[in-house]
């Protein structure tokens, strides 16, 4: 049941009018699936955008329950000379936007990633919020909406964020409540489109914070499991088809979702979504296969449903021992070729777009103790290894699409054990000298990124996501358990803004940021 649609009062109901008559009955215009174009200046590399109104049951669902209660949702391509040109899609090693095949429809990925948008966004009444927002204040769009436009302001054109909630208490959550994050989702997506900026989307999440969780959210035990050892619930996961049915089952509800802040349009047909994540940062340690065939089976279902979108794992790239890449050493440690995932023969599946690969220098050298790194050589060979791999042996476009850096680097991240005695939390120190480090690395990674994709005619890298970013206002609060925040005063969120604002003229050749930022690149 959906409650307490709080639709965007002036700009929606203004649109919704233009496209209906004084009766509310729609009229033969908004029947017709129309293209609204936006000045370029306004939305970072993004040539034009679709508002599509389309009547007459064109793009109906069909759900078909069988005894088993397995869904089935029908797949449906969109026209691609009217709704599909909204479509991000791949053309070789690049991204376009359209039918063009040119710089003009060109999208390279430049943003951020922000897993409290849907916590945000959600604005849970019943109960008090993730990340130490208070929901009662009811201010969590504001901050999100904060954050987006901040961000599109500074040139960026990508949040990544989760299409499900990451609250402690979620597994406790009512209907109501699970509808009440959708609806965050749902909000999330409007008010992306209303700035310009695209959502990549993840349907599921290995990890919680530091915590690792046994499946993704909303897994399910058969009866019979009565074991409390987590040691096989990866391949539990991964392997048994009861499994398998309820992620596909959930999925399916949020591809074809209608989203009323949207005039009912269906996520499968919405334009603002630029990519799915099958699952962020999956693992199976010593169940690979298990975890392959997952993969490839998942990735199908998903295009079976919506062929539109483009879709890549969300995974951190390791290299299995026997990886078919000749890159197994630019592994962290020996610890990276044990989590069941294969950079190669994950990503090779036809049904996967894109590759990408997650960095994160601190976090990994705080697990492998005894690997002496040197981070700024182990970030350039990562880097150039993926996109060697996804040259050579995947020919799919590689985004970056994870990294951050802990202010002090590893030395600096301190654990405590919290009331359960089971989670840790990682808390945020920083000093001057330590942000101009941070500040240093988001530097070097975003040059080498944009070396690829605008310098290199024949570069595979097509965009990077720094983690994570929050609004201003919320820094007392994540500091307390996020060393990897990024603020809008902070030096690393500049050099952000300096290599999107950089990407974009090369690109476009205008500028996109709503300030004059100094071009280094």
């Amino acid at each position: 049941m959906e409650f307490g649609i709080l639709v965007r009062a002036a700009e929606v109901e203004a649109t919704e009018r233009r496209s209906r008559g004084s009766d509310g009955r729609e009229t033969n215009d908004s029947r017709e699936c129309s293209t609204r174009a936006f000045d370029r200046s306004m939305r970072p590399s993004i040539v034009f955008f679709e508002r599509r109104r389309c009547g007459g049951g064109v793009f109906a669902m069909n759900v078909i329950v069988v005894a088993c209660a397995a869904f089935t949702f029908a797949a449906r391509r969109v026209d691609a000379n009217a709704f599909g040109t909204s479509f991000i899609r791949t053309d070789g090693r690049r991204f376009l936007v359209g039918d063009g095949d040119d710089d003009d429809a060109r999208v390279v990925f430049r943003g951020f990633n922000a897993y409290g948008l849907t916590e945000l966004a959600s604005e849970m009444t019943t109960r008090r919020g993730s990340f130490g927002f208070d929901a009662a204040n009811a201010d969590g769009r504001a901050m999100a909406s904060k954050a987006m436009r901040s961000a599109r302001d500074a040139g960026m054109n990508v949040a990544r964020t989760w299409a499900f909630s990451v609250h402690g208490d979620r597994e406790d959550f009512t209907d109501e409540e699970r509808e009440r994050v959708m609806i965050g989702v749902d909000w999330i997506v409007a008010e992306a489109e209303r700035l310009g900026v695209y959502v990549v989307l993840a349907l599921s999440d290995y990890f919680h914070n530091d915590d690792k969780a046994a499946c993704v959210v909303g897994m399910t035990n058969d009866s019979d499991d009565d074991s409390d050892d987590d040691s096989d619930d990866d391949a539990t996961f991964f392997s048994r088809e009861e499994c398998r049915r309820v992620y596909k089952e959930r999925v399916g509800k949020i591809l074809t979702r209608k989203n009323a802040m949207k005039g009912g349009r269906e996520y499968r047909d919405d334009g603002t979504i630029a990519a799915w994540n099958l699952i962020n940062e999956p693992r199976c340690r010593g169940c690979g296969d298990a975890l392959q065939r997952w993969i490839d089976e998942m990735a199908a279902f998903v295009k079976s449903i919506d062929p539109n979108h483009m879709l890549t794992i969300g995974e951190e790239g390791f290299y299995a021992a026997d990886s078919p890449s000749e890159n197994v050493d630019a592994n962290p440690a020996a610890w990276a070729a044990t989590t069941g995932q294969d950079f190669v023969r994950n990503h090779a599946s036809p049904h996967i777009d894109y590759v990408t690969c997650h960095l994160w220098k601190d976090n990994w050298g705080v697990y492998a103790p005894s690997v002496a790194m040197n981070s700024e050589r182990f970030t350039r060979e990562w880097i150039r290894a993926h996109e060697q791999d996804a040259k050579l042996l995947l020919g799919k476009p590689l985004v970056v699409e994870e990294f951050g850096a802990a202010p002090g680097g590893a030395r600096a991240l301190t654990r405590a054990a919290d009331n359960s005695g089971r989670r840790t939390v990682i808390a945020r120190v920083a000093t001057p000298r330590n942000e101009r480090q941070v500040a240093t690395y988001y530097r070097n990674v975003f040059s080498q990124v944009y070396r690829s994709a605008v310098d290199d005619r024949d570069g595979y890298i097509q965009g990077a996501l720094f983690w994570v970013y929050w609004p201003e206002e919320m820094r007392p609060f994540v500091n307390a358990y996020d060393p990897y925040a990024v603020y809008p005063s902070d030096r690393a969120f500049a050099e952000a803004s300096r290599f999107s604002e950089s990407v974009a003229r090369a690109i476009d050749g205008r500028s996109v940021a709503r300030e004059p930022i100094q071009e280094y690149y």
